[in-house]
Order: structure tokens, then C-alpha cells, then sequence
């Protein structure tokens, strides 16, 4: 039986699974078993999400106007909804496509612009130097989890610019908690179009 394979047990819902949903990602990411961990380790990990690579990492980080020292547990709802739905879009884009995740009309157009393959097909892996095809900010690369994770500075800006959720203090209740009562309030966020990537938020999830 594969499923009782010691390894296969381990792993996370597909994300190229027809029956994985954003509202179910977003019930991951605010599960005490991820919510306190970096968004740049936590996407490689099998366990939570399988078949995220390094190049999907970055991209997805991107779509969703994040960065990889991000935690789910920092993260308020509409970008804990980006996020989700950007881990599965950009997978199932990237399946669909022959590994492109760039927005696919910019990466049509690029085409008839002459570009190679190579150069159009990310939003920001493997871009570091070249500007940002939103906003023309210089990607910025950096390591994260032992491998290289790019980003864009202007579209996913520091973590301070967002809104936190309040930590536990001891001896006193927090007034809000992420863990508590999330998951069947999730589907009717909708997916917030991103900061950074137009129309991001709207791919479809097929």
C-alpha cells in the first residue's frame, strides 16, 4: 500500500490535486503545526504543502507580496488568503505551462518581444538585477533555508508594513487569536487581488 509508505505518510496535500483547496491551504498556514515557522522554510516542506519547489518558493512569495522571513501567524487575513491561493495557482500554472509562472499575458507579449524562454518565464526566480516586471525595482536575491530566494523590495515590502496579529504576553490573553475558530470563515474571504502581481489573486485554480 503506497499510501502507508513511511515517506509518502508524511507528505502534505497536493497542490496540483484537484480535491486541495485555498481554503484549505489557508487552514494550514494558521495551524499550530506552521504558524510560527518562516514562510522561506515552510514552502519547501513537504510535509506542509508537496510539489512547492525552490522556483515556485519565490514566485509564489512574490504573487502574494511576501517574503520568505514571514510567518503565517504575523500575517493578517487577506494576506494569509493571497498566500493560499497563490500556492496552488502558480503550481497549476506552472503544470499547465511547461514551467512558466509569469503572468501569461506579459509572458505572451515577451515573446512576441523577441525574449528567450528563460528570461520571461519567472516573476522573480533566477532575476536578481534585472527590474521587477511590475514596478522596474532591481529583484534582489538572498538565501533562505540554505537556497537562493529573489524577491522584489518595492513589492514585498518588510514585514513591519503589515498588520500583526498580537502576540501572548504572560499573564494575559491575547485579544485575538489566528488558531481559534479560522477554518470554516476562510471560503468566504474571497482572494484579494495582490499588491504586486496584477490579477494574481484572481488565476483561475482548475
Amino acid at each position: 500500500d503506497l499510501e502507508a509508505h513511511p515517506f509518502l505518510a508524511r507528505l502534505g496535500p497536493d497542490a496540483l490535486d484537484r480535491a486541495t483547496t485555498a481554503a484549505g491551504i489557508a487552514a494550514r498556514l494558521v495551524d499550530r503545526r506552521f504558524a510560527r515557522r518562516t514562510l522561506g522554510h515552510l514552502l519547501l516542506d513537504q510535509a506542509f504543502v508537496a510539489g512547492i519547489g525552490n522556483y515556485l518558493r519565490s514566485d509564489i512569495l512574490h504573487a502574494a507580496g511576501l517574503r520568505a522571513g514571514d510567518r503565517p501567524v504575523d500575517l493578517g487575513r487577506d494576506a494569509i488568503a493571497r498566500l493560499a491561493h497563490a500556492i496552488l495557482a502558480l503550481p497549476r500554472q506552472s503544470y499547465r505551462t511547461a514551467g512558466v509562472t509569469n503572468d501569461a499575458l506579459r509572458e505572451r507579449r515577451l515573446e512576441a518581444e523577441g525574449l528567450s524562454f528563460e528570461a520571461r518565464r519567472f516573476l522573480v526566480y533566477a532575476r536578481e538585477g534585472r527590474p521587477c516586471w511590475t514596478c522596474g525595482t532591481p529583484i534582489r536575491r538572498v538565501d533562505a533555508g540554505g537556497r537562493g530566494w529573489f524577491y522584489c523590495p518595492r513589492c514585498q515590502p518588510a514585514s513591519r508594513a503589515r498588520r500583526r496579529w498580537p502576540s501572548r504576553m504572560p499573564g494575559r490573553a491575547s485579544s485575538r487569536r489566528p488558531t481559534r475558530g479560522v477554518q470554516g470563515r476562510w471560503s468566504g474571504w474571497g482572494s484579494p487581488r495582490s499588491r504586486c502581481v496584477p490579477g494574481a489573486a484572481d488565476w483561475p485554480l482548475p
